[in-house]
């Protein structure tokens, strides 16, 4: 930062309230917001109007797009001419063609047209401004001198604020990386405890099932005697040696009824006998994980 002779600093680097670096070549919004170009182009996304990012007020894109937009002119310029001997705006070099912007309202070089600033702006030759009397420049710089000291305090908090916000921004990542990592644990642990269920289920339910499948195995053998029997009696029957009391016999003894057992003793019908009972979470209990205003 460049000091004046009377001590005052003359040069300060704003910085862009979007991406918070230091810019050295800020474009100028209509609302008086300046921000490095770069991120205006990438805020403005080939869009005809866009906001604002700090106010919201619509700015119109120019033909030339973001480079189109006029430049911010550093504020100490204008103490630079109350300086003695000044009167010219500073930076512009006489030999090397004084130009004038009328888009941008500055004057410029002959290299500063050529660059992407000023590229596709009206340029016209740059009339000097008319000498300021002394007795005005006496006047004046107290007062320029008191604004732009106003102006680097303001520029000081606003380093400030940014840096806050560099880190507001950091710690947030940090911690959503922190909630998704418990969140990925709690997920994996309800994932495992989720097959260990279906592992229990699935014993269970076999178990019950074989248990079943033995019971029917057993039917179908007294339904293949019954058959078997059937035939005996059908062919007894066309012969004219059926018995009733040996058949009668037979049948009680398949199907159980000579020991009061009937056909229970081959196998039952089964209800499930496994349910599952879900476990509410108490309303006191904090899933992953709870936010808290950190002590400092």
């Amino acid at each position: 930062m460049a000091v004046s002779p009377r001590g005052h600093r003359t040069h300060v680097t704003l910085s862009c309230s979007i991406c918070f670096e230091e810019f050295p070549d800020a474009k100028l919004l209509p609302c008086c917001h300046s921000f490095c170009w770069r991120c205006l182009i990438n805020h403005e996304a080939e869009r005809a109007d866009f906001p604002c990012p700090v106010c919201g007020r619509t700015v119109h894109v120019p033909p030339e797009g973001i480079r189109g937009l006029p430049e911010h002119i550093p504020a100490e310029d204008l103490l630079t001419r109350l300086e003695p001997g000044e009167n010219k705006h500073p930076g512009i070099e006489p030999e090397n063609g004084d130009q004038f912007c009328q888009r941008c309202r500055v004057p410029v070089t002959s290299e500063r047209v050529r660059s992407r600033n000023h590229s596709g702006h009206k340029i016209t030759p740059y009339q000097h401004p008319p000498p300021i009397p002394e007795e005005v420049r006496s006047q004046a710089r107290p007062v320029v001198e008191k604004c732009l000291d106003g102006i680097l305090g303001l520029h000081d908090r606003q380093k400030n604020i940014d840096a806050s916000l560099r880190v507001l921004q950091k710690n947030k990542l940090k911690i959503a990386d922190e909630i998704r990592g418990e969140t990925q644990i709690w997920i994996a642990a309800i994932l495992a405890r989720q097959d260990q269920l279906l592992r229990v289920l699935e014993d269970r339910t076999e178990e019950q099932r074989s248990d079943v499948v033995d019971g029917r195995r057993k039917v179908q053998a007294k339904i293949a005697e019954m058959s078997t029997l059937w035939g005996q009696m059908d062919d007894n029957l066309s012969t004219g040696t059926f018995s009733a009391e040996h058949y009668d016999h037979s049948v009680n003894q398949i199907c159980g009824l000579e020991d009061g057992t009937v056909i229970e003793n081959t196998g039952t019908e089964s209800q499930p006998n496994v349910v599952f009972i879900p476990k509410p979470l108490p309303n006191d209990v904090v899933i992953v994980g709870e936010l808290a205003s950190s002590i400092h």
